[in-house]
């Protein structure tokens, strides 16, 4: 598996690389929306390991009248699988959920889009001259606001699907 990191690593980079050094503002978007796609997929592979591993043992708990052991699990689920992911790609976000998931990945989409530019700028070479001219480059082919809606919606679309898993374990516990 780490060997098809890295080669996707390198594939992206390498197109990081080029997309700077033409000016191609797409394909810059292109290697942005892959870091934001290979985000959200490894938040799922989290929250279904989650749900298959810990969801039969909230059910089992019959101390919990179902609306709160769903609320539970839900935000259990949003912990282990956003939260936690971003936590360890030390992503700066608020790690409480204060009203609801739709506000947090709102307002936390903007540090996202941060890690991934971040992660792109690093991806552009070692510290110098040549690199700090390619970083500089590479915010100008960018537009914040539309990486931000773009980061929002690949995320809301992912805890959507994950909210789907959770409510067929939810519907199948019931049964």
């Amino acid at each position: 598996m780490p060997h098809k990191q890295n080669s996707q690593t390198a594939d992206w980079t390498e197109a990081l690389c080029d997309a700077v050094a033409t000016d191609d503002v797409q394909h810059v978007g292109n290697v942005f929306g892959h870091l934001v796609l290979q985000d959200c997929e490894r938040i799922s592979v989290r929250a279904k390991r989650f749900i298959e591993q810990f969801a039969p043992s909230y059910f089992a708990d019959e101390d919990l009248d179902r609306d709160r052991l769903e609320a539970h699990l839900r935000m259990d689920v949003f912990g282990a699988s956003v939260l936690a992911y971003l936590e360890v790609q030390d992503v700066a976000i608020e790690l409480s959920v204060e009203h609801d998931i739709a506000t947090w990945i709102e307002a936390n989409a903007p540090a996202l889009v941060s890690a991934n530019l971040s992660q792109m700028e690093q991806a552009l070479g070692q510290p110098g001259v040549g690199t700090h001219r390619d970083q500089v480059k590479l915010h100008q082919l960018i537009d914040l606001d539309i990486y931000e809606a773009i980061q929002q919606r690949i995320l809301e679309k992912t805890w959507a699907d994950i909210e789907v898993a959770l409510a067929d374990v939810m519907a199948a516990a019931a049964s």
